[in-house]
């Protein structure tokens, strides 16, 4: 998810029991509005995200722990608003210096998450449904890098579909 669209998230759009965050708005700032609702970056942004098990057994876990809020954010600030989009950086920094692991910006995340499921072959449709993306050229064009290793996979299953 994008970092608006995770800063806006409610649990009411997260559903624990068929583990599926339903993307419906995100959180941005301007100048002239500050902090604002909106709805999502293009027509596709509003969309189903599945969750993995594992994922979804942090999150119910997360919201058991998790104090209430007037607002009924997932993310919340400590006063149980909106939490400005800096300071989920700032605790995203501090979180990386705990963990020890090299400073990664937070949007390459998302990026790293789109890779990782192209490179496992997944249907390049459904990871632009995943990322919210209005055509899956735009996913195409950004994930689709090959390597090395892909194009041997490639040419392996070729092989084994073709002589068995």
């Amino acid at each position: 998810m994008r970092r608006g669209e995770i800063l806006a998230l409610r649990w009411k759009n997260v559903d624990l029991e068929k583990g599926v965050i339903h993307v419906e708005e995100s959180l941005t700032r301007t100048k002239s509005k500050g902090l604002f609702i909106k709805d999502g970056k293009t027509a596709n942004s509003n969309r189903d995200v599945f969750l993995s098990p594992s994922a979804l057994y942090v999150l119910k876990k997360y919201k058991q722990e998790q104090k209430e809020n007037k607002l009924g954010l997932v993310i919340p600030s400590k006063t149980g608003g909106y939490l400005e989009p800096r300071n989920l950086l700032r605790k995203y920094k501090i979180l990386m210096k705990k963990a020890n692991v090299p400073e990664i910006p937070f949007h390459n995340l998302r990026h790293t998450h789109a890779r990782m499921l192209m490179r496992m072959g997944e249907n390049p449709k459904v990871v632009s449904e995943r990322l919210g993306h209005s055509r899956v050229g735009i996913t195409l064009d950004i994930y689709s890098h090959t390597n090395e290793e892909m194009q041997r996979k490639t040419a392996d299953r070729f092989d084994n579909q073709f002589w068995t």
